[in-house]
């Protein structure tokens, strides 16, 4: 036997550790309602779509594999967020967590919400409403997205 001990850090490993630090704030609004000590379902659920949303990238989009695992990680955590409208997207708690701007995201953000939505069209309409499309990337987000920040 050579000896070796090989280790792959992938995504999901970095969104367990930024699930530890917490990537769900009160002052956040979950479908319109604010985030509150009785709200015991959104932390759970997030967990849910960010678990999906990991697996989805490992297994579904090959090509985010040239990105580093923990930028994956923080476009899944925002793409999780998105997918629950959760309000505001992302936080500068999170960009503290995870070392990236909103702005950086994007790009990697909208090929996966298209790829989640072409897969899974109905996706989010029956458990959490209408998911509204992301916004434009040519210009602001902050001008276009549909949330209010």
């Amino acid at each position: 036997m050579a000896g070796w001990a090989l280790t792959c850090i992938v995504p999901l490993h970095f969104i367990e550790y930024y699930q530890s630090r917490g990537i769900l704030f009160y002052g956040d609004f979950v479908q319109g309602e604010p985030l509150t000590m009785k709200s015991q379902l959104a932390p759970q659920q997030l967990r849910k779509y960010t678990q999906f949303f990991a697996h989805y990238v490992m297994v579904q989009e090959y090509s985010f594999r040239k990105y580093a695992p923990s930028y994956v990680a923080a476009v899944i955590v925002y793409t999780a967020r998105y997918a629950m409208s959760v309000n505001p997207v992302w936080r500068p708690e999170l960009t503290d967590l995870t070392g990236y701007e909103e702005s950086s995201i994007y790009s990697c953000f909208h090929p996966l919400w298209r790829s989640y939505k072409e897969e899974f069209p109905s996706a989010g309409v029956a458990t959490f409403g209408a998911v509204p499309d992301p916004p434009l990337w040519e210009t602001s987000p902050r001008q276009n997205s549909s949330f209010s920040r």
